[in-house]
C-alpha cells in the first residue's frame, strides 16, 4: 500500500504478511507519503508480520520493515511481529521521517533492523505512548527504539528483553 500527494489513508482491521519492498525500499507493507506532500493516515487494529524492507541479498537496504511514515497520523492497537529492515537500515517494524504520527497501544515483538529493532525515527515530534516492545533486536543501536533528532514523549511504554550490541 502506498499513499502520496495529499491523500488520506485509513487502514483498519487488516493483516499484512510477507510483503517486500526491495533494495532501497521504504515500508515493506505500507509506505505513507512524504512530509512535504500533505498526507495523513490512521491505522488501527491491524497486524503486520513477516514483512521486509531491503533486498534479499547482502547489499539490500531499506527503511521500516512493515511501515514507513513520512506524514502526520496515528497508529493504534496494532501488532508488529517479526518484521525486518535489512543492512544499514532503520526501523525493523516502523521508520518515521520528518513527521508526527502518534504511536499508541501497539505491540512490537521479534522485529529486526540495524538501528531501532522495532522503531526508528529521524525528526519525529509526537508521542509514543503505552506500547509494548519485547524481543526486538538490532545490529547496532536501539534494540527496541532509536530516536534521532526527535522530541517525542516516550510515556508508559513497556520495554522488555530487546537487544543491541552497542547500547
Amino acid at each position: 500500500v502506498m499513499a502520496l500527494f495529499g491523500e488520506q489513508a485509513l487502514i483498519t482491521d487488516s493483516t499484512f504478511h510477507g510483503n517486500v519492498a526491495g533494495s532501497g525500499g521504504r515500508g515493506g507493507a505500507v509506505f505513507l507519503g512524504n512530509a512535504s506532500l500533505d498526507i495523513s493516515f490512521h491505522i488501527e487494529n491491524s497486524t503486520f508480520s513477516g514483512n521486509l524492507a531491503g533486498a534479499v541479498g547482502p547489499q539490500g537496504t531499506g527503511h521500516g520493515g512493515a511501515l514507513a511514515a513520512f506524514g502526520p497520523g496515528d497508529c493504534v492497537h496494532c501488532t508488529f511481529a517479526d518484521n525486518e529492515a535489512r543492512l544499514l537500515t532503520e526501523g525493523g517494524a516502523i521508520f518515521v521521517l520528518h513527521a508526527a504520527p502518534i504511536l499508541q497501544n501497539n505491540v512490537f515483538t521479534g522485529n529486526k533492523g540495524s538501528y531501532g529493532g522495532a522503531l526508528a525515527t529521524d525528526s519525529m515530534w509526537s508521542p509514543i505512548v503505552g506500547n509494548r516492545f519485547e524481543g526486538n533486536s538490532t545490529l547496532s543501536e536501539g534494540g527496541a527504539v532509536s530516536l534521532l533528532s526527535t522530541s517525542s514523549a516516550f510515556l508508559n511504554n513497556t520495554v522488555v528483553r530487546n537487544s543491541a550490541p552497542m547500547d
